[in-house]
């Protein structure tokens, strides 16, 4: 009974006007959306190639850059790789400060920008919009009709109807996003003339995987609301506003509210400029002696100017630090909240596995700021040893490949949200079985 079912939903589905169009739309979208973020991409990679070789050819240890190369899968979810840059700049009197920013500043980098016209976006809200159209009238439009009250009237489980609409939302919906990957895939490879490796596939596969989950939430969404009403006009217009709410409201709310609160965060500003003029003030008093007059004694006062300005930039990076991870706990929490939205935990996992995440980025961050206590080491032996110094300069004549995320490591990051996406699905399910059991044909 569950594939007679199935096989009469299917069809029906596939043959109605709103999958063709839902598909139609989805697949044009999809197309203007690659071709949009493969040309940024491969704009991003030659600025990558180019900014290289340039610092390569004329290396300042003094300001050293680290680059991370753009990811690949960035053209599927851009995620947060173009809001914060991709260079680094480590220099041996500034603590872990040694990356800056990139380029964006601190109110750009936790703003509301929490969804981007990328391929991702295309694929799950407007399958998400789909798969409400598909369920929105699976059984109070056959109550409408009267043939739900014809279907129960033989010995059917009821779980078994609700099951064989699953399996008919599952096929229907597999075809649009498949084909949205296959064009996706084949635009980068065939025109882009890129080649993925094996950790790539792997995180293709995994997007496709969470984002068949997430358009099957909408779909199991669409049958709870659908068991619960007696006219699909309702259901829909419930179904419309739970869509709004889950993709737009929730994510804009959310980020804005904890936006006005990290504005309301204290800056450490005062503080650091005041250990700044303190320390600036100290060196005007005791100017030192002249390196060329007496080079043993300037070497003294060099080791107690480096151990007091060491002790300086701990004090600056342990205010930076503290509003750093405000910062960053009010950003986590804002995308728990989010999480509220199946399609923001889509967004999130996805962004995981194309190692595009928040995650991806402090990892960066850490790697840079491995780079600073050598680095200042290296930079002091400039008033120690000079023949030292011109001995060890080849070590930062030349900027580091950053590590690539590991597979692992970002379906780790993706885990939680992959499981939340499983959780709510089969929640659901449960729920759109216990209504449609109690359902009143009569």
């Amino acid at each position: 009974m569950i594939w007679i079912v199935a096989a009469r939903e299917t069809l029906d589905n596939l043959m109605s006007l709103k999958f063709l169009f839902g598909t139609v739309l989805c697949l044009v979208l999809v197309v203007i959306s690659m071709m949009v973020s493969l040309r940024d991409y491969q704009n991003r990679m030659d600025e990558y190639e180019s900014a290289i070789s340039e610092f390569n050819e004329k290396p300042d240890v003094l300001e050293f850059k680290i680059y991370r190369k753009p990811e690949v899968l960035s053209i599927f979810a851009c995620g947060f790789e173009k809001r914060f840059g991709n260079v680094a700049t480590v220099y041996p009197t500034i603590p872990v400060q040694a990356g800056g920013f990139m380029g964006a500043s601190e109110s750009a980098q936790f703003s509301a920008e929490f969804a981007s016209i990328d391929f991702l976006f295309v694929v799950r809200v407007v399958l998400s919009l789909l798969a409400i159209f598909l369920s929105y009238n699976a059984i109070s439009g056959e109550y409408e009709r009267g043939t739900l009250k014809l279907a129960l009237s033989r010995p059917v489980p009821r779980a078994s109807i609700i099951l064989g609409k699953l399996v008919a939302g599952i096929i229907c919906l597999l075809i649009p996003v498949i084909m949205s990957f296959i064009i996706g895939i084949l635009i980068i490879q065939f025109i882009g003339g890129i080649a993925f490796t094996s950790e790539d596939w792997l995180g293709i596969s995994s997007i496709a995987g969470v984002t068949i989950l997430c358009v099957m939430s909408f779909y199991m969404i669409g049958l709870v609301v659908s068991s619960k009403t007696r006219q699909a006009a309702i259901s829909l217009l419930i179904l419309l506003l739970i869509w709004i709410t889950g993709v737009f409201l929730i994510p804009g709310i959310t980020t804005a509210v904890v936006g006005r609160y990290r504005l309301m965060a204290s800056n450490p500003g005062r503080d650091i400029t005041a250990i700044n003029g303190d320390f600036y003030e100290r060196m005007q008093k005791d100017p030192g002696p002249d390196l060329h007059e007496d080079q043993e004694a300037y070497a003294k006062y060099r080791v107690k100017w480096d151990e007091l300005e060491d002790g300086r930039n701990r004090s600056i990076w342990n205010l930076r630090r503290q509003y750093l991870n405000r910062l960053y706990s009010q950003a986590d929490l804002a995308r728990w909240i989010c999480r509220l939205s199946p399609s923001e935990s889509c967004a999130y996992a996805a962004e995981a596995m194309a190692r595009t995440d928040i995650g991806a980025y402090r990892s960066f961050m850490r790697y840079v700021r491995s780079y600073h206590e050598p680095h200042r080491e290296f930079v002091k032996t400039l008033w120690k040893d000079r023949e030292k110094f011109n001995e060890d300069r080849r070590k930062y004549s030349k900027t580091p490949d950053v590590p690539p995320i590991a597979f692992s490591a970002s379906f780790r990051s993706a885990a939680p949200d992959i499981c939340l996406l499983a959780v709510l699905n089969v929640l659901f399910f449960m729920l759109s079985v216990l209504f449609f059991i109690r359902y009143d044909v009569h």
